[in-house]
């Protein structure tokens, strides 16, 4: 048991910027400026050595592609995401509300 929380606390010293052990204290404000997000680097340590897997995109329905490129372009404007140029991207998912809107 003391084995495995030593391997834990080494992936989170890993993830944490400082290197240090990260606490409750230590996590960052909800509400954080961009700048000051993004002068902050953090390394990610893999935990096995295997191959990340990579898939084609899949086709969007016109419904889906006109509810994320507005979703998109209004979080953008209000600043609550970036673009990015990260060589991995991930898939999005869509459930039908019950009034018949899509939820990401």
């Amino acid at each position: 048991m003391e084995r495995r929380l030593r391997a834990m606390e080494e992936n989170l010293r890993c993830a944490s910027p400082d290197n240090s052990t990260l606490t409750q204290g230590s996590y960052p404000p909800n509400k954080v400026k961009r700048d000051e997000m993004t002068s902050q680097r953090v390394d990610i340590c893999m935990i096995s050595a295997t191959a990340t897997s990579q898939f084609h995109l899949r086709r969007m329905a016109d419904e889906q592609l006109s509810e994320t490129k507005k979703y998109v372009v209004d979080n953008l404007h209000k600043d609550f995401i970036a673009p990015s140029n990260a060589p991995y991207s991930a898939s999005i998912l869509f459930a039908k509300k019950p009034d018949g809107g899509l939820r990401f």
